[in-house]
């Protein structure tokens, strides 16, 4: 009985000892298994990350690419290029952006050219507006030249014709109508009392009518004026000298 007690024991912690390796075994071939697990799932989670960062840089270079070509495109717009525009390349939002733009360029090219041609027509009805004041300014300062002058014309013409018509033109002194005035307005000063008196002298050149027959009119006609300018030269400057023939 006790050999016997003594093999069951033998038996029993052999087992236990099999069942410990076993689960030893089983343990480690687990924990190898889930580490070629572990280390399929991340390699193929980086290739994953990988392709994933990939994408986005690629999608991220696309997008700041299509950006920059329409900044461009509005900064040469707003330099004065007014035919710039947008070159459509995807039937996206971005190339709803781009045909959104392509349609404002070409509406402001329209109201800028529309504008700039109402401009230049504005400007060329002010030269115009500006040459016809100009022509009309000196055509009134010419007319307003002639009309001075007419009047100042005008004006010595009548002296001259009032001239004649109270002085001789022979010797230019005051003639008979003259002489007649003259007289009239001092017999009335006279006559109301604002003058007491006035002298009157006549004098007649002897021998005149000998001096044109032998030397001729010519002579005749200078003797006169010289005698006039010697005779109003030895009167006072209120006294009148004036020819009666």
């Amino acid at each position: 009985a006790t050999d016997t007690e003594k093999r069951i024991e033998t038996l029993l912690q052999n087992y236990t000892k099999n069942i410990d390796d076993l689960q030893n075994t089983n343990r480690q071939i687990a924990l190898g298994t889930m580490k070629k697990v572990l280390s399929n799932l991340s390699f193929s989670t980086l290739v994953m990350v990988f392709i994933v960062i990939l994408v986005a840089i690629w999608m991220a270079t696309f997008l700041t690419s299509r950006i920059k070509t329409i900044i461009n495109g509005i900064r040469a717009f707003q330099r004065g290029d007014l035919d710039a525009r947008l070159k459509i390349a995807a039937d996206d939002e971005m190339g709803d952006l781009g045909k959104s733009f392509n349609a404002m360029a070409e509406s402001l090219k329209i109201s800028l050219t529309q504008l700039q041609e109402a401009r230049d027509k504005a400007t060329e009805v002010n030269l115009a507006l500006e040459k016809m004041v100009t022509d009309r300014t000196r055509d009134l300062e010419e007319t307003n030249i002639r009309r001075v002058q007419e009047i100042e014309e005008r004006k010595k013409a009548e002296e001259a014709i009032k001239h004649l018509a109270y002085h001789d033109p022979l010797t230019g002194l005051p003639n008979r109508a003259f002489f007649n005035d003259r007289l009239a307005e001092k017999l009335e000063r006279i006559a109301h009392g604002t003058l007491k008196g006035f002298a009157l002298l006549l004098l007649d050149l002897d021998g005149f009518k000998e001096v044109n027959d032998t030397f001729g009119h010519e002579v005749g006609d200078l003797t006169l004026r010289e005698v006039a300018r010697r005779i109003k030269t030895a009167v006072g400057e209120h006294d009148v000298v004036s020819r009666l023939g």
